[in-house]
């Protein structure tokens, strides 16, 4: 448990969590160094208590062929019969057929295989009256209609009170991959006209339910190189461009590697443009921007497509001009931008529904989710960092109340997150006071306390706020080897290399 009280504050929130060096600048102190439990100071769930309790589950379950499930269980001393398991096929975000298996006789460490009794035309029916009668719900993906994601999920739950624990507790879960569908970005329109003015105002006409249509403009600012506005029907739904980005607000592990020194060339890299071309394809506009190249080694330039739908299809690269691999690993490859507060909804399908990272996901499960941006930062957390990212992402849209907004795609699982605080809001290294009033404080990063910040965030009338979005190609995990120390494993982390990360950005208008 995060070793911090609840203080009393004035603002937005009544309280904060308060740490070391909260009350006076001479008591030796280790700043927010304590506040690194699984649960907070108030007995609420940190996100990464969901993974320790996935990983500490002594029920264990995989997929052997077909509709075969093998349950085994890691209990030394007692046997399964006081559970039961709920099982049900998902098909996308739909679940199909459920059922459940009431004997559970497997004694400890032993396993058993019990089979559901689906063949591949079950399989094949299931799906074929799915899309019949709810076809959102099974697509995950622009075409291959016929080649959903399927899952097999799994729950073990107590039939009875088990001392604490009421009847129905879950006590495991799985959630079992039968096939997985291709993963293929939005693709636009066919057909429609669009026009260049000026060499950087795009407009074109995009179809709505119902035979209207929707006039959408997309200005790109020919200093920067970037899409700076984007406005459907008038109303504007960019509010700070769409620009590469390689960095994040520390995590309290990064602090305690000192990555924000060590990398800290990618956190808030100037982007200087170097050129600046628009050319007429066939059908659309190409867009392409390069940057002048970064400490004389990475040369990053986007190329936009522009179709009369007002779908863009972008292409984002990093090359190697040369000692590339010398440069420190970076702290992501992906895009940023700004959106009014009032487009305050993430639907998206991908894992969920807590925020998950490379290296903290398994307990995450695959599904549609629908959530609110004024939820996807974790307040629990003591000090502000980075939130709310989710991983295995096959499409992530950003609306308002009505459903307009944008959707992101692409041909590859992608990370993405929508807050309503900024990185640099949430980030502790800038500003860090050095040398400090209390020269014992030696962790870096200032004490900045995430419920600080909750007026800014908006969230009663997020209308007045701003919508934070980062996409990413991939985003180094976030640690978790020791309290305050360690990088993320190598396989979590993201060198210095040539990437290229192609995603498709469409407006979304009901």
């Amino acid at each position: 448990m995060d070793q911090a009280l609840i203080w009393p504050a004035v603002g937005a929130s009544d309280h904060i969590f308060a740490f070391g060096g909260d009350w006076n600048d001479h008591d030796p102190s280790d700043g927010s160094f304590n506040c690194n439990g699984i649960i907070a100071a108030d007995r609420t769930w940190h996100p990464h208590a969901y993974e320790v309790r996935y990983q500490y589950r002594n029920i264990l379950s995989y997929l052997e062929g077909g509709s075969k499930v093998r349950v085994f269980n890691e209990n030394f001393f007692i046997d399964l019969s006081r559970y039961r398991m709920l099982w049900n096929v998902q098909m996308g975000s739909l679940r199909v057929l459920s059922g459940v298996i009431e004997d559970l006789d497997v004694n400890p460490q032993e396993s058993k295989v019990f089979d559901l009794g689906l063949s591949q035309k079950d399989m094949y029916l299931l799906y074929k009256k799915a899309w019949l009668n709810n076809p959102d719900d099974v697509k995950v993906s622009d075409g291959d209609e016929l080649t959903p994601d399927v899952f097999i999920n799994v729950s073990f739950q107590l039939k009875e009170q088990d001392g604490l624990l009421p009847a129905g507790t879950e006590v495991a879960y799985d959630q079992l991959l039968w096939r997985e569908g291709p993963v293929s970005p939005r693709q636009p329109a066919k057909g429609g006209e669009i026009v260049c003015t000026d060499g950087n105002l795009f407009e074109g006409k995009l179809s709505v339910d119902g035979g209207k249509d929707a006039v959408w403009e997309a200005v790109f600012d020919s200093g920067t190189g970037a899409l700076s506005g984007f406005s459907v029907n008038g109303r504007e739904q960019l509010s700070a461009p769409l620009m590469p980005c390689f960095g994040r607000a520390p995590v309290e592990n990064d602090l305690g590697a000192g990555l924000e020194k060590t990398q800290g060339m990618w956190m808030y890299p100037s982007f200087e443009l170097d050129t600046f071309e628009v050319t007429e394809g066939q059908g659309c506009f190409w867009v392409n921007t390069v940057y002048k190249p970064l400490e004389g080694k990475a040369l990053v330039e986007v190329e936009y497509e522009i179709y009369p739908d007002g779908t863009i299809v972008a292409l984002e690269c990093m090359s190697d001009l040369g000692g590339l691999d010398t440069l420190p690993d970076l702290m992501r490859f992906g895009m940023e931008m700004e959106m009014p507060g009032s487009y305050s909804t993430i639907d998206f399908y991908g894992l969920g529904p807590w925020e998950n990272y490379c290296d903290r996901n398994s307990s995450a499960v695959v599904d549609r989710y629908v959530q609110s941006v004024a939820d996807q930062y974790h307040f629990g957390y003591a000090r502000t960092q980075e939130s709310g990212t989710h991983t295995g992402l096959r499409w992530f849209r950003i609306l308002d109340d009505n459903g307009n907004g944008f959707e992101i795609t692409s041909d590859i699982k992608f990370s993405a997150s929508a807050l309503p605080l900024g990185r640099r809001d949430l980030d502790v290294s800038i500003g860090d006071p050095r040398p400090r009033p209390n020269p014992t404080n030696v962790q870096s990063g200032r004490p900045q306390h995430s419920l600080d910040l909750l007026a800014e965030a908006h969230l009663q009338d997020r209308s007045r706020g701003t919508t934070y979005v980062n996409f990413d190609l991939a985003q180094m995990g976030v640690g978790g080897i020791d309290s305050w120390h360690s990088w993320p494993l190598p396989q979590y982390r993201l060198p210095a290399c040539e990437r290229c990360f192609l995603f498709v950005l469409r407006p979304v208008v009901n």
